[in-house]
C-alpha cells in the first residue's frame, strides 16, 4: 500500500512560499482487516528560498515507530483488554509483527499514558459520581 502526504505550501517561520524538493519515504506497519500490512508514505519535502530551512510532514504515527496507530491501539486493546497472550497477537497479525517490538510498543504507550493517569481516574471518578 502506498500513500503520499502533502504539507502546507507556505514557509511556517517566514510564509514564503515553498520549493519541491523531492520525496522522503517511510515505510509504517499497521493493519488493514486485522492483519499487519507494510505502507509506505511518500513525504514531499519542501524548502523555503529566503530561510532555507527544509519542510517534510511525517507519517501520524508516534515518532521513530515502525507500527502505526491502528497496529498499536489493536495489539493494546487485544492484550491488556481481551487477555491474549503476545505470542498469538504476534501469530494473529502476521509476519511483521515480533514480540520484542510488541512489549517495546507497550512499554512505549505506558509510558505515554502514565503522564494523563491521575486525569483519567479524576474523569472517571466525575462519571460515576454523576450517573
Amino acid at each position: 500500500m502506498f500513500k503520499r502526504i502533502y504539507d502546507n505550501d507556505l514557509c511556517p517561520d517566514c510564509h514564503a512560499a515553498l520549493e519541491k524538493k523531492g520525496y522522503q519515504e517511510r515505510t509504517v506497519i499497521d493493519t488493514d482487516k486485522n492483519k499487519a500490512n507494510e505502507i509506505l508514505y511518500k513525504c514531499e519535502k519542501k524548502q523555503c528560498p529566503k530561510c532555507r530551512k527544509v519542510f517534510s510532514p511525517k507519517p501520524k504515527v508516534l515518532d521513530k515507530e515502525l507500527y502505526g496507530n491502528n497496529l498499536v491501539a489493536q495489539a493494546c486493546v487485544m492484550h491488556y483488554y481481551h487477555g491474549i497472550p503476545i505470542g498469538r497477537i504476534e501469530a494473529m497479525l502476521g509476519k511483521n509483527i515480533s514480540s520484542g517490538s510488541l512489549f517495546s510498543v507497550f512499554h512505549r504507550v505506558a509510558s505515554i499514558l502514565e503522564k494523563t493517569e491521575s486525569d483519567l481516574i479524576n474523569d472517571l471518578w466525575k462519571f460515576t459520581t454523576t450517573h
